[in-house]
């Protein structure tokens, strides 16, 4: 039993490790895409609140999301997170600014979003439109 046990460990983290390196070519990959092009010369409010992620422009207006014809995909399930992503290396912008403190910068989709954009992303540490989000969600 315990040979038996220790097989199944050793498959799962074998599994998990196979995994997150398979994500961390493809940040990767985005990354370079990133990196490589000329980013356009705006600043874009990300509101990120309960795991929940919204896009505004500077100006504070909602920024439709590409959904990237995702209902031809009918096999894969997306996130409204995974649309935020897809919308934001389509924009290329300058500056992310993540409000709606505090923000746990070991949620998964913090942490894409930092691995991709890096020294673009900012933290806001409150200010009107952080308290108006708190407020309303």
């Amino acid at each position: 039993n315990f040979h038996s046990y220790i097989e199944n460990i050793v498959e799962i983290e074998v599994h998990q490790f196979v995994i997150n390196e398979e994500y961390l070519k493809f940040v990767n990959l985005i990354k370079e895409y990133v990196d490589s092009k000329i980013p356009d010369n705006t600043i874009v409010n990300l509101i990120y609140y309960n795991s929940t992620a919204i896009l505004l422009s500077q100006n504070g207006e909602a920024i439709k999301l590409d959904n990237f014809n995702s209902i031809y995909l009918s096999d894969i399930s997306f996130s409204n997170n995974d649309y935020v992503l897809n919308t934001l290396v389509g924009l290329l912008p300058a500056c992310i600014e993540i409000h709606c403190i505090p923000i746990d910068r070991n949620d998964q989709f913090i942490k894409t979003i930092e691995l991709i954009f890096g020294n673009k992303v900012h933290y806001c540490r409150g200010c009107p439109l952080c308290n108006s989000y708190k407020l309303g969600m």
